[in-house]
């Protein structure tokens, strides 16, 4: 029986899940839930997940909820490259180490920064003081030197010297941090250093980018209010995250169903185009 996904492609977290059943090749039956709309609280989501959150995985009769529980589901269930997950004991423990670290701090900081920066002028129409701006970009602004100082420091990538779920899980979130202040954030160490080991580390990337006739399509048109936003700052993010995984073919993304609460999409590496590049 073929795994099912239940995600909003606006999430961090289960853009980094889609990402990495896509990049390995795993069959999936894509279910949309559309945050904006409220699907998640509905009576038919909730039969899924009580929590009414996304993401949420089906494997027949078992569910599973959080996204890194089910990255490291999928990590075990399915053939994939080692460096993701890393056999080896200690480079194992410092992929977790870094997921349990952006899920309670980094995850947070960012979200807040993307609310008060983004969210509230645009779909509020409210303006947040400037001291509690100045005060949470602030606080954004020092977990990001962390992140430097104490994950990236000098390495490609956050695990040595491969890509990781870490490395995987930290770009989708940096995704929304270069949408808070771009120039000044894709211009400071930390999210651009992550970006650039991308190329700087040719023998290990594929070169691959995405080729879709509307890249909004990758979010759908309950994104339209925020379309600027996502074209200019999410998607070369997006991107450049594809670059970094080696290897094989991707097909190309297509708008989710607009049917209905959770509307089916196949997955797994068959349907669709393919992406340009790599061996």
């Amino acid at each position: 029986m073929v795994l099912e996904l239940y995600l909003d492609l606006l999430s961090q977290p289960c853009r980094a899940i889609y990402i990495f059943a896509k990049k390995n090749g795993i069959p999936f039956q894509l279910r949309t839930v559309e945050l904006l709309k409220g699907q998640h609280l509905s009576d038919a989501f909730a039969q899924v997940n009580p929590l009414k959150k996304v993401p949420a995985m089906k494997d027949g009769d078992f569910t599973l909820t959080e996204s890194v529980a089910i990255l490291l589901y999928l990590t075990h269930k399915c053939k994939v490259p080692d460096f993701w997950y890393p056999q080896d004991l200690q480079a194992r423990a410092c992929v977790d180490e870094y997921l349990a670290w952006q899920h309670t701090t980094l995850r947070r900081s960012c979200l807040r920064a993307l609310w008060h920066k983004v969210m509230f002028p645009v779909f509020l129409r409210e303006q947040v003081s400037p001291k509690l701006l100045a005060t949470t970009l602030a606080e954004l602004d020092e977990l990001l030197q962390l992140f430097e100082d104490k994950f990236l420091q000098n390495k490609a990538f956050l695990v040595g010297s491969h890509i990781s779920l870490a490395d995987l899980v930290a770009i989708t979130e940096l995704m929304h941090v270069s949408t808070v202040d771009k120039e000044d954030t894709l211009d400071r160490g930390c999210p651009s250093q992550v970006l650039k080991s991308c190329f700087c580390c040719p023998h290990q990337t594929a070169g691959l980018c995405l080729c879709m006739e509307n890249p909004l399509d990758l979010w759908g048109s309950q994104t339209r209010q925020m379309r600027p936003v996502l074209v200019f700052t999410h998607l070369p993010l997006f991107c450049l995250l594809l670059a970094t995984a080696r290897g094989c073919w991707l097909p190309s993304f297509r708008r989710p169903s607009q049917a209905g609460c959770m509307a089916p999409e196949s997955g797994g590496s068959s349907g669709g185009g393919p992406l340009l590049g790599g061996p």
